[in-house]
């Protein structure tokens, strides 16, 4: 085998060990942080700016998260869960 498919085998080991530890990460979102806070079947049109503003203060004062950690969940709610996010319809971490 030559070295650079040694290197790309590898690198997409890499890229898909990446991608379990994403959904494992994302799936713990909406468990522990997204779903108690929301409910599990919040409409689209109830998610307002205040409720995410809400959202953000207890991740920061009930829950303890720092500053990456809230961007990085309110990063995933706003790409997936928002009305403007891609997938709109639906919460799933993949």
């Amino acid at each position: 085998m030559s070295p650079l498919a040694v290197t790309t085998a590898s690198q997409g080991t890499k890229a898909l060990e990446a991608d379990a530890c994403s959904r494992h990460d994302y799936t713990r979102y909406i468990d522990l942080d997204i779903a108690p806070f929301m409910g599990e079947s919040l409409p689209i049109t109830a998610f307002t700016q205040d409720l995410d503003a809400a959202w953000i203060v207890h991740l920061e004062q009930d829950k303890g998260n720092g500053a990456k950690t809230i961007h990085n969940k309110h990063g995933f709610l706003s790409a997936h869960g928002s009305p403007t996010g891609p997938s709109c319809r639906t919460l799933a971490p993949y």
